[in-house]
């Protein structure tokens, strides 16, 4: 229609607006949730792809340290408070993990993580 030269119905032209004014105001974090075009907890393509490398990252360093999937969530964990002094191996994997810049779990969450990837 807009591409065609022709105006917006009233009724589409309004819920544009309203859902361009709660994004702009920060009301709602991203427009397609301003407008109603995704619910919530249902991730963005590029968020599921980012977690997809997240998780696929943790997995990658669980396997540098012995034990099952709790020990190795346990050392991830007080690995990533070290992160600064790791030997440059670590550091590197460690480093590409924190450059996702995705929120990195918990011990809790990174063992849930290696349980589902690992099965």
């Amino acid at each position: 229609m807009v591409a065609a030269g022709q105006p917006l119905p009233q009724d589409l032209a309004a819920w544009l607006i309203w859902g361009i004014d709660l994004f702009e105001s920060g009301q709602c974090k991203t427009l397609c949730r301003a407008l109603g075009l995704r619910r919530p907890g249902h991730a963005a393509p590029a968020t599921l792809e980012k977690l997809h490398c997240r998780n696929a990252c943790l997995v990658n360093i669980a396997k540098l340290y012995p034990g099952g999937p709790w020990q190795q969530a346990t050392t991830i964990e007080k690995r990533l408070k070290r992160y600064p002094y790791l030997p440059p191996e670590e550091k590197a994997l460690y480093g590409y993990l924190l450059s996702l810049n995705t929120k990195i779990p918990g011990r809790d969450g990174i063992y849930k993580i290696l349980i589902k990837e690992l099965n």
